[in-house]
């Protein structure tokens, strides 16, 4: 059989509710390639339904232009192998002479279970309930006033009727038993399977010369209960969904932007690339899933939309390299969802491209599995605006302090053990494999932990560069007793305490933080209450740094320096259009207590606000 991808080679006949759905999927399967079906028209060929309504408007007039019927049937099936169900089921004489060496399956079934399933599904009659079901439904789909003509019109056509009471079941049973009769007529019986429900591979494989698949059972799709699901999650998903924008921008192109200034005009989370790899991890699979999916010939888009909707659920938007490449099936499921895409310049788009996300095969091991950047500056010295800077510029996550808050507590113990180690028995072999472990996936690292371990860091990592955040020694302890560790005798200790408990931040980390600073200082006998001996050990540490790590793998990036020292140091271009993030200053810090406050807890905050942490 003629397996080319621009000739039909089996014509479906049958009605719909007659197991066209089973048939396309069984097609598909046998011959490798697409089959025509209603379901293209709702979900990926809308603009067919203008040309199918040509159709059926030439075809009722007195003296149709055959040769204009037969262009368009090529042009719509044109890429297709096989096709079945309504719009085109109708056209089988027409089918027969556009395509001579098809062959015809007629799906038939008992005509009483027929119009059982037919009235409970596609077509109530307009008094009865489920008619406000369906109605909803062809809301949700975006299913307008068109497609619901080309649909009436395919059937109106099939039965050879001018009129029909689609009400009326004697007329509906009447009209099913003349289309089959006419069809068998009309037909040769060398070119004619009619295949009963229930019949299986043989009959059909044996009609079409082909083997009957292994350990493939016949196909049993879009049954009245699996489309009473499709119905069912189709208005769970109207009710449920918040999603209000579909970013169709490839990576890039300043999707990080556009998912940042969703999230404060509409104080909502916004999913991007960035939610995988630095905290929902286990949606990797899921959207493997989606895209497995998707490649299939015969893939489900039920599965599909449900995994979609899943994944979505409480995001105002989606970004990124997953929205663009499901923004049809987005559109779908999220009919009042508005569509972005964000562009840049092709050249300025490739060279990003290849330095970030999609470098060369021969050095993608290289820039995509090592930590780069370890960020050595102490906390209060500009570190959460050199993590926010760093995921710009590469597009990946940086290590910071906040992971241990949010989303990684786990860590904590891990970090601490590290403490332990370097203080006792400094194996070497368990601290670099504890680091690579913590820090996989990640671009950098900065923040207190990383300042304590950056002797050990530069040695597990040895192309890594180091860069040291600075600011005024005196402008850094008032923000330090601020922000970070108040005196023991400061009414704001009482209430950061009471703030960090009802946050959810665990006391172990105030345990970690006073360790990770006493091995950054080199000092175990600290009093974190003496401001002259915390400016001491800030001045001594920064010493420290610039005398031991050589120059060239250091940077001292002082408050305000921005971006051109930053991209210079590191061998990357200055990213266009994009202030040097300026984060964590005391605005953030208030909106972040006042989202604690309504969130419940930093955790909920980072879920519902992102951008924030």
């Amino acid at each position: 059989m003629n397996k080319s991808s621009t000739t039909i080679n089996v014509i479906g006949v049958g009605l719909p509710r007659t197991g066209t759905s089973s048939l396309k999927t069984a097609l598909e399967i046998l011959l490798s390639q697409p089959c025509y079906h209603i379901i293209e028209t709702m979900t990926k060929n809308q603009y067919d339904v203008d040309r199918w309504q040509k159709l059926f408007n030439e075809a009722r007039k007195t003296n149709p232009n055959e040769m204009v019927i037969h262009r368009g049937l090529n042009e719509i099936l044109n890429g297709y192998a096989s096709v079945t169900d309504i719009p085109a089921c109708g056209f089988y004489r027409e089918l027969m002479t556009v395509y001579p060496y098809s062959k015809f399956v007629l799906t038939i079934r008992d005509k009483n279970d027929w119009l059982s399933s037919l009235r409970q599904t596609i077509l109530p009659k307009t008094s009865h309930s489920h008619t406000l079901v369906v109605e909803k439904v062809k809301h949700i789909l975006g299913l307008d006033a068109r497609f619901v003509k080309m649909a009436f019109d395919s059937l109106t056509f099939a039965f050879r009727k001018g009129e029909i009471d689609f009400d009326d079941d004697a007329v509906l049973l009447e009209c099913f038993d003349e289309y089959n009769e006419l069809v068998v007529e009309s037909i040769p019986s060398s070119r004619l399977l009619i295949h009963k429900l229930g019949d299986g591979w043989e009959p059909l494989c044996k009609f079409l010369n082909v083997n009957v698949p292994r350990c493939v059972p016949y196909p049993h799709v879009n049954d009245r209960n699996e489309t009473q699901k499709r119905v069912d999650l189709l208005k769970d998903i109207d009710n449920s969904t918040s999603l209000l924008f579909i970013g169709a921008d490839l990576p890039r192109t300043g999707t990080t932007s556009m998912e940042e200034a969703l999230e404060i005009s509409h104080s909502q989370p916004c999913d991007h690339v960035t939610e995988i790899v630095t905290k929902k991890h286990c949606d990797v699979s899921k959207w493997q899933t989606q895209f497995d999916e998707a490649f299939n010939t015969t893939f489900d888009e039920t599965m599909i939309h449900r995994g979609l909707g899943e994944m979505l659920d409480g995001y105002v938007a989606l970004s990124g390299v997953s929205a663009c490449a499901f923004y049809r099936e987005l559109m779908i499921i999220y009919l009042n969802a508005k569509v972005i895409l964000t562009v840049c310049d092709k050249n300025a788009w490739f060279s990003s491209g290849r330095r970030s996300v999609l470098p060369r095969v021969e050095i993608m091991s290289e820039t995509l599995t090592s930590l780069l950047v370890i960020g050595a500056g102490l906390p209060r010295t500009g570190t959460t605006s050199m993590k926010k800077a760093l995921e710009i510029i590469y597009n990946q996550p940086c290590y910071h302090g906040y992971e241990l808050v949010t989303r990684k507590q786990c860590d904590i113990a891990k970090w601490q053990m590290l403490v332990d180690e370097v203080r006792t028995t400094r194996s070497e072999g368990k601290i670099h494999k504890c680091l690579s472990e913590i820090l996989d996936c990640y671009v950098g690292v900065t923040d207190a932990q990383s300042c304590a371990f950056y002797r050990e860091l530069m040695s597990t990592y040895p192309d890594s560069k180091v860069v040291l955040t600075v600011r005024d020694k005196n402008d850094w302890l008032a923000s330090f007793r601020q922000v970070v560790m108040p005196k023991s005798d400061d009414p704001r200790k009482i209430h950061m305490d009471e703030g960090k408990r009802r946050a959810g931040i665990p006391i172990e980390l105030d345990i970690l933080l006073t360790d990770s600073l006493k091995l950054a200082f080199q000092k175990e006998d600290i009093d974190f209450d003496d401001d002259a001996m915390l400016l001491e050990c800030y001045e001594k540490y920064i010493k420290a740094l610039q005398e031991n790590i050589p120059s060239e793998r250091l940077l001292v990036h002082r408050f305000g320096d921005g971006w051109e020292p930053l991209c210079r140091f590191l061998n990357v271009d200055v990213p266009a259009n994009i202030s040097y993030p300026e984060a964590n200053n005391q605005s953030d810090l208030q909106r972040l207590r006042e989202l604690i406050k309504k969130c419940g807890s930093i955790k909920e905050v980072a879920r519902m606000h992102p951008r924030i942490i």
